[in-house]
């Protein structure tokens, strides 16, 4: 829940310097019955991430092969 939180955060100031930018929010899942989710912005075809490192933390097995070779 954090990720969405802190994305919305920055998308509000991203929006507030540059109001006429489209924002998309994606929301994804993976690992055993969907429990790790996570949220990231995209801007222009550009992800924005600012907490995809935590991925880093958790043990390969949890994760989709994407994830992964995104770290």
């Amino acid at each position: 829940m954090n990720c969405k939180i802190s994305s919305i955060l920055l998308s509000y100031h991203f929006l507030t310097l540059w109001p006429e930018i489209m924002i998309k929010g994606i929301n994804a899942a993976a690992g055993k019955n969907g429990k790790i989710t996570h949220y990231w912005l995209e801007i222009n075809d550009v992800v924005v991430d600012i907490t995809g490192d935590q991925y880093n933390l958790i043990d390969d097995r949890e994760l989709n092969e994407n994830i992964i070779q995104s770290r």
